[in-house]
């Protein structure tokens, strides 16, 4: 992905780590911020593994997103009026993407991540 990293504001790939507890997601958004991630459950096609993996062990939906990525394999978080174009670049290097949650206004008594059904 040529110079890609430049014309984004953030990304983070999240390979094997849940999408609401990890290590990396709630790291993007600074600690003084009053901000937090809203991710639409759904937005994404989830690969049958993760559903294979749910039935086989009894696993509820909410601990698979605790647990496990679900698919999303790298996040990318642009300022609004930029997706287009964060997607366009993606793409054009052969990746998948999917508009999957936004940011929004926090008064930081909340989860950084709130998984809106």
């Amino acid at each position: 992905m040529r110079f890609i990293g430049r014309r984004l504001a953030f990304y983070v790939i999240t390979l094997w780590a849940a999408v609401t507890i990890n290590f990396f997601i709630p790291r993007m958004i600074p600690g003084d911020a009053k901000l937090r991630l809203q991710i639409d459950v759904g937005s994404w096609p989830v690969p049958p593994v993760f559903d294979l993996l749910a039935r086989g062990g009894g696993v509820s939906p909410d601990e698979m997103l605790r647990t496990f990525n679900m698919g999303l394999g790298m996040l990318v978080c642009v300022p609004a009026g930029r997706v287009a174009e964060a997607q366009s670049l993606l793409e054009e290097e052969g990746e998948r993407t999917f508009e999957v949650g936004q940011v929004a206004a926090s008064d930081r008594s909340e989860a950084p991540v709130e998984l809106r059904r």
